[in-house]
Formats: structure tokens, sequence, C-alpha cells
């Protein structure tokens, strides 16, 4: 039989519950926007962890030095991607930002000789009117994403950072918290370690497949 003591630790403890419950919906819909860093910051960690801990556990080279040599070689790689990305996205962009109305004009123009020939309208004037404001309204909303992306970049290298010095010591912590068997962690983490590095390397790869094969056959 429970007694009221019991009964009130009890109620407590559903209490404490119900607000960490709580205090992690709103941190997670608050700082969402945060998320890409943090992902980001753990798959680097999980593609380096090893050649790090090489360097640093066998080799004896400085921690914080070898981890800074892995956020400088991630910064270059990143920085060399959007570098690329913008320089094709803004061949695309340029005549439109510089002259929008040639561009929609021309754009009417070709409309309007396609749908001479097919005799099917193909775009009516309210949605190029529609389209042409959704395009003008896109510029000021790729500001904001990129304030956010460097944002996630510097919370990204940053945590990063962290993750390399302090590894060890964040892995045996996460080991003594979780309820499971060491055989079930250790599974766990080979699991997690092998999804990450097939969707990290695999995508990016299937993406230059794709690039290139469709430059070659175009």
């Amino acid at each position: 039989m429970n007694t009221p003591g019991s009964f009130n630790n009890q109620i407590k403890q559903i209490m404490i519950l119900v607000l960490l419950i709580l205090m992690v919906f709103l941190s997670v819909r608050e700082l969402y926007v945060f998320f890409p860093g943090l992902l980001g910051a753990l798959t680097f960690y999980i593609l380096s962890r090893n050649s790090y801990f090489q360097l640093v556990y066998h080799r004896k080279w400085n921690k914080s030095g070898t981890a800074l040599l892995y956020l400088l070689v991630y910064f270059l790689l990143m920085v060399l991607l959007v570098w690329f990305t913008f320089t094709l996205v803004e061949k695309q962009l340029h005549p439109y930002i510089n002259d929008p109305a040639a561009t929609f004009s021309k754009l009417r123009e070709a409309i309007d000789k396609a749908q001479e020939r097919t005799g099917f309208t193909l775009l009516s004037d309210e949605t190029l009117a529609n389209l042409q404001a959704r395009i003008s309204g896109f510029l000021p909303s790729l500001v904001n994403d990129t304030a956010n992306l460097i944002t996630n970049l510097i919370l990204l290298l940053f945590l990063l950072y962290y993750m390399l010095v302090h590894g060890k010591a964040i892995e045996s912590y996460l080991g003594n918290i979780l309820p499971l068997k060491h055989n079930n962690i250790d599974l766990l983490a080979t699991e997690t370690k092998r999804l990450v590095k097939a969707s990290a390397l695999g995508i990016p790869m299937i993406c230059i497949i794709q690039g290139v094969t469709a430059t070659l056959g175009y």
C-alpha cells in the first residue's frame, strides 16, 4: 500500500517529467532554426572521429591544434561549395537582377509563340504576374536565408571544436546516462556511424554523378 509520502513523491516526479518534456518541446520549437548547425556538427564529428583520435591519442598531437586544423579544412570545403553554388546561380539570375522587366518580356514572348503554335493557353497573364511577384519576393528571403546559413556555420564550427576536444568525455557521459546495456549502446553507435557515413558520403556522390550525366547528356 502506498503511503502519502510515496504518493507525493510520485506526483513530484510526474510534474518534473512533464516540465522537462515541456521545456524540451519549447526549446525545439524556438531553436529549430539552429538544428542544421547541430546536425552538421554531429555529422562532421562522426566522419572525423576515428582519424582525429588516431592523431591525438596515438601520434600525440595537440588536441586543440588538431581540432582547429579539422575546422579549417571543413571551413574551406564549405566555403568552396558555397562559392561554386553562388557562381552557378549568379550566372542564371544576373539578367533578371539587372533588368527584370526585360527578362519577363522575353519570357512572355516565348510563351505567346508557344501558345500560338500549340493552340493551348500555357500561362495566363494572371499566372505570369503571380510568378513575377513570387520571384521578386524571393530575393529578400534569400538574404534572410544567407544570414541563417552564416549563423549555422558558426554554430557548427563551435560545436564541432567542442566535440572533438572533449569527444571521449561526451561519449563516456552519454554511455552512462543511456538506459541501455553496453552491448546495445555499442550496436547503436555502430549503426549510427554507418548510416551517417552512408548519407554524408553517398548523397553527394549521387549528386555529382547525376550532374555529370546531365552535363554530358545535354
